[in-house]
């Protein structure tokens, strides 16, 4: 006889309207043969389109809201740009730096969300990572028309006290794009990667790591004949994301989590002659926590705050 108990805190999170979720087996059977893209797994969902309705970018809007309204959370943590894309440069491509492999859960909120998701005003979405599977290690490569992927996972030892998860990627979606739109750009560079550890310290405190990174870089080998000085000939942009979490369950009936995070994007972009137009580095520090308490049985109280230090804000949520 096998008895299986879930948590009381992993219920579905906080009801909103015409919510919409794609699990991480959804994500692998709706993505596209042109690139294992979440984002673009979220294009085929009711009221989502794809931006200017071209494959080659991974932007969407939602129920007539553009991209740039629509606010993301990475394991709760809000990252202003989690695409690879250039500025100012409409005909280059874009992917975004999760796989399918890397992420556990994705929820679409277009209207009526979480107080703890409105820092955006046009839609909201929640992006849950996964963790490696217990056991031996695991290991799995593919090589695809768009990109090659590497993945590996596994548990520390046999004490099953932690996992780890490592995914990298190379995309060579520029060159599809340059192939078969004939766009000016070719892509020299396009890549990434995730890692994400847990590990619990104690039987009722768990730690983890979440580092994920890449780099996209544009090159037009014969830029048009124009005295327009700010012609692109190469253009590069740079994301990274950071999170350290801690969980702790000191009873069953409460847990607190609680998280620090880094978030960085640098864009640069030359003419010719090497001669800088633009260059631009955003970096941002945050960190939250979260307390829920299950005062009776499917009731749950939870409060959180979050905090933003460059912006020097606090918001504070009350949730029944």
């Amino acid at each position: 006889m096998v008895e299986v108990r879930g948590d009381i805190f992993e219920a579905k999170d906080w009801p909103a309207v015409g919510d919409l979720t794609l699990t991480s087996s959804e994500l692998q059977q709706t993505a596209t043969v042109l690139a294992n893209d979440p984002f673009r797994s979220l294009q085929a969902l009711p009221g989502v389109s794809a931006s200017a309705n071209n494959d080659f970018l991974a932007q969407f809007s939602v129920m007539g809201a553009p991209y740039e309204q629509v606010g993301v959370y990475l394991d709760d943590v809000l990252v202003p740009n989690l695409l690879h894309t250039v500025a100012n440069v409409s005909d280059a491509p874009t992917l975004s730096l999760l796989t399918g492999n890397d992420v556990e859960e994705l929820r679409l909120m277009p209207v009526a969300y979480p107080v703890r998701y409105a820092d955006g005003s046009g839609a909201a979405l929640a992006i849950r990572t996964r963790t490696g599977s217990e056991g031996h290690p695991l290991f799995h490569g593919s090589v695809g028309i768009a990109d090659s992927e590497f993945l590996g996972e596994g548990g520390f030892g046999h004490a099953h006290k932690g996992t780890w998860l490592l995914d990298a990627r190379k995309s060579y979606l520029g060159y599809l794009e340059r192939l078969i739109a004939n766009t000016r750009f070719s892509q020299d560079g396009f890549y990434d990667a995730d890692l994400k550890v847990t590990y619990g310290i104690t039987p009722t405190q768990t730690v983890s790591l979440l580092a994920t990174g890449g780099q996209i870089s544009i090159h037009d080998p014969s830029p048009p004949s124009t005295i327009d000085p700010n012609i692109i000939k190469t253009g590069s942009n740079d994301l990274g994301i950071a999170r350290l979490g801690w969980r702790w369950t000191p009873t069953a009936n409460f847990l607190v989590d609680a998280h620090a995070a880094f978030v960085f994007t640098r864009f640069e972009q030359d003419k010719a002659g090497a001669q800088l137009i633009n260059r631009s580095l955003d970096r941002e520090w945050s960190g939250g926590t979260n307390a829920s308490w299950s005062w009776r049985r499917g009731m749950i109280l939870q409060a959180g705050v979050l905090s933003s230090p460059p912006l020097a804000g606090f918001s504070r949520q009350l949730l029944f």
